[in-house]
């Protein structure tokens, strides 16, 4: 993709995958927000096409904070599931 246009989509969808990585960071409300930034991700790595972006940066670091953010938050779940199990049916 080359024109302005195209800049400008893939400078947007890099500045919008690494604000929605750090949004997923959030325990439990984030994990749409990593699912989002996946896909944006995605997206805005397709539309690259070869051509060079600036925001290469916040865009590989969007999807890193997307995928540690969705970790974090399946971690946290798992815990608390064995916690729960512990607790209630060993006790």
């Amino acid at each position: 993709m080359n024109g302005a246009a195209g800049k400008i989509q893939v400078l947007t969808g890099s500045l919008r995958c690494f604000v929605l990585g750090w949004l997923s960071l959030i325990p439990w409300l984030g994990m749409p927000f990593g699912a989002w930034a996946a896909v944006v991700y995605w997206k805005t790595h397709r539309t690259l096409a070869g051509c060079s972006n600036p925001a290469r940066a916040y865009l590989t670091t969007g999807l890193t904070l997307a995928l540690l953010g969705l970790a974090l938050s399946s971690a946290i779940t798992l815990v608390l599931l064995v916690a729960i199990y512990l607790k209630f049916f060993e006790g």
